[in-house]
């Protein structure tokens, strides 16, 4: 049995190692020997009156060497009397000036889980464990290298809010991979390589928002790109806000279908999703553009652009935060759901951080909903009665408006997805930026398992991993503060954790054989991080899957605001039956959030299985 050594040597806050340099006149700090975790004697009380901020740093600095790896464990329990009241355990990784160490990310080899990349991550933040809300005892766990830079670690307490919370069991150890689960790659199959199928170069109407589907009914697959316009509020306001500039559609020979608004080469660069999406609404076999431009919900003709029908947007409502520039709300995103009857055609339209509305496709208003939105509504059927409830991103809420349960966390959910563990439990994890990585009971939001491992970007659910049931496994990443890639078991054990690099999240069935690799710009990585499939002359962009060929099989798209490029495979497929996963991709995000569920057909007849070839020729 191997030894783990705490390197804090004041676990508990009962030694004196622990120094306050922060004390408010209105906050209390005491050591408490009455709310104590079971087996633990002594634990550390901060009551505060208000929301002036308290902090205690640990006070031996410790001395680490970049790329050493560390646990670090605490137990929180919370009485806090509002939602943005949080306390805060931070490992600080200074440099040799004494100044916390700067992330860069000089190249990015797999989607990044945001709209952009960036070269500035700003100060590392790894290991952050934060909590807000009222809870009994959390077990919380941390995980974190040490970045290019990093000599000397500060630990540090904080919080700011009015409440009571009391922490205990701080523990930090080295070695954080000795808790990941770690499995024995297999060898690499020959996957068929990848052939350029279609390469476009854009025009000044390219955006980064692209949507894909039939849109006219012939039965090929057509292009919807979209630019962004940042309009000034009417009222001051310190929100960004972003809206539909134009909307482009083209089919796969570049050739212009219809355009609604003025292109301009400005309105391609986004950093939030835009209220656009492509579904087949009035069941005609063709898609529907779904979206809201000049305060208007709008239903376009996928083959035309013309309207169908209209209405107005919601009107501003300014919740937990400002967001009221504009008497009417100009939209975020939006996601397509059943509410109302046997199949998807309802819509959740939200903003961007406040509030939701919800509707059917006939275009009423249904119910709406007020709290700390995610970055983009999660559905699923969670009570089996054929309807979607909904996740905002700090409740579950059933087809009716009626809220199931809430839970508050620290920061914002960015991605979540829904998925059956090996128990059949219904699980939601969560993606909550500084809060970390969650696994909740999702028929009550009991937390079952929690990681704090930087800023939670992504959590998408594919077949990546041969050695899990199903194949099935969690990719995930982190961004601000760190770029981090972590592979988790559908029980939220860490199988993979890579602390210098995100290979990228979007699930693609290239081969049909019941293994989903994972989409970048440069190629394809498997659930262990290894590319196994490369792009032939490559380029950098946005990346997204979609039955391009109509083999059942996915191709992967490519673009930047010059080109976009279509990459399939150079061989069809040959075998009984074909991996077709169960997703809903006509629910595009820039966030993750990606549900691919198993699913096989039989494939019936040699020409079908040949229909790739023809594709190639047609």
């Amino acid at each position: 049995m191997i030894y783990l050594e705490n390197l804090v040597k004041d676990p508990y806050f009962t030694s004196g190692l622990w120094k306050i340099t922060s004390k408010p006149e209105e906050v209390r700090i005491s050591s408490d020997r009455v709310q104590t975790p079971i087996g633990v004697k002594d634990s550390l009380k901060v009551e505060s009156f208000g929301w002036s901020k308290w902090c205690l740093v640990y006070g031996e600095k410790l001395q680490v060497k970049p790329r050493e790896t560390y646990r670090l464990n605490v137990r929180m329990m919370l009485n806090l009397e509002d939602r943005k009241a949080s306390v805060v355990l931070e490992p600080q990784i200074l440099d040799e000036n004494g100044e916390k160490v700067k992330v860069t990310k000089k190249k990015w080899v797999g989607d990044s889980g945001e709209p952009f990349f960036v070269e500035d991550l700003g100060s590392w933040r790894g290991g952050v464990i934060g909590a807000t809300g009222k809870w009994g005892w959390r077990y919380m766990t941390g995980g974190f290298m040490i970045p290019d830079g990093g000599v000397q670690m500060n630990l540090t307490l904080y919080g700011a809010g009015p409440g009571k919370v009391w922490v205990t069991g701080v523990e930090l150890y080295r070695n954080f991979y000795s808790t990941v689960k770690k499995v024995e790659p297999p060898d690499i199959p020959e996957y068929p390589k990848a052939i350029v199928y279609k390469r476009l170069k854009l025009g000044e109407y390219a955006g980064k928002v692209l949507r894909i589907g039939d849109l006219n009914g012939d039965g090929k697959v057509e292009l919807l790109l979209v630019q962004k316009i940042n309009p000034k509020p009417i009222k001051q306001s310190s929100v960004n806000y972003v809206a539909l500039r134009c909307l482009t559609a083209i089919d796969l020979n570049g050739n212009i279908l219809w355009q609604l608004g003025e292109p301009d080469p400005s309105g391609y660069e986004v950093w939030s999703d835009l209220p656009v999406q492509v579904f087949d609404f009035n069941r005609d076999g063709k898609m529907e553009v779904l979206c809201c431009k000049d305060f208007k919900i709008m239903l376009l003709d996928g083959a035309t652009g013309n309207v169908i029908t209209e209405t107005d947007t919601p009107e501003s409502n300014s919740g937990e935060g400002p967001e009221d520039g504009f008497p009417r709300i100009l939209g975020d995103s939006i996601t397509i759901c059943n509410l109302t009857e046997c199949d998807p055609g309802d819509f959740i339209l939200k903003d961007r951080y406040n509030n939701l509305w919800a509707y059917d496709r006939e275009f009423n208003r249904l119910w709406s909903y007020t709290g700390k939105m995610a970055h983009y509504t999660q559905i699923y059927d969670v009570d089996g009665d054929g309807f979607d409830e909904v996740f905002s991103g700090d409740a579950l809420i059933d087809q009716n408006g009626e809220i199931l349960w809430r839970i508050d966390l620290y920061g914002h959910c960015d991605s979540s997805i829904f998925y059956r563990d090996r128990e059949g439990r219904l699980i939601l994890a969560l993606a909550y930026e500084d809060g970390g990585f969650y696994f909740l009971n999702a028929l009550t939001g009991e937390i079952l398992r929690e990681w704090h491992l930087g800023h939670g970007q992504g959590v998408n659910l594919a077949s990546y991993r041969p050695d899990q049931p199903n194949g099935l496994a969690i990719a995930a990443n982190t961004f601000w503060g760190g770029a981090f890639w972590f592979i988790f078991s559908l029980e939220g054990e860490i199988l993979h954790a890579d602390f210098t690099d995100v290979y990228g999240w979007v699930p693609v069935n290239w081969s049909g054989d019941g293994i989903e690799l994972i989409g970048s710009a440069y190629g394809l990585y498997d659930g262990y991080g290894r590319m196994v499939v490369e792009f032939p002359d490559p380029h950098d962009g946005k990346v997204w899957v979609y039955n391009v060929c109509g083999d059942q099989r996915d191709e992967v798209i490519v673009w930047n605001d010059k080109l976009l490029s279509i990459y399939t495979q150079d061989r069809g497929f040959s075998g009984l039956k074909i991996y077709t996963p169960k997703r809903r991709l006509y629910n595009q995000t820039f966030y993750g959030s990606f549900i691919s569920e198993p699913n096989w057909i039989y494939v019936k007849s040699t020409a079908h299985r040949g229909s790739f070839q023809e594709n190639l020729r047609g």
